[in-house]
């Protein structure tokens, strides 16, 4: 099921990015360098286990992105000028 292949993605993301994290606070520390390539490989065999992969044209990806930045800038003007009331 993709739900369960694309939830093992995030999860070995977040650990890598939390012993990444933890590598540079620990200002290069031996012993959380020597568990980053493990992190790197459980990231990419979760990768290698999606059984299928979204694919989007990067222009029409542009334009999403383009619109919901426009769409929150105008949503903050609304707000500072008042124009609208948040109940």
């Amino acid at each position: 099921m993709f739900s369960v292949e694309i939830s093992a993605v995030v999860h070995a993301m977040q650990i890598e990015r939390g012993t990444t994290a933890l590598y540079v606070s620990s200002n290069g520390d031996t012993f959380v360098r020597t568990r980053l390539p493990n992190c790197y490989r459980e990231t990419d065999t979760a990768f290698d286990g999606l059984s299928k992969w979204v694919s989007i044209d990067s222009n029409a990806v542009f334009q999403v992105v383009y619109h919901d930045i426009v769409a929150s800038q105008l949503f903050r003007i609304l707000v500072r000028n008042n124009s609208i009331i948040v109940q």
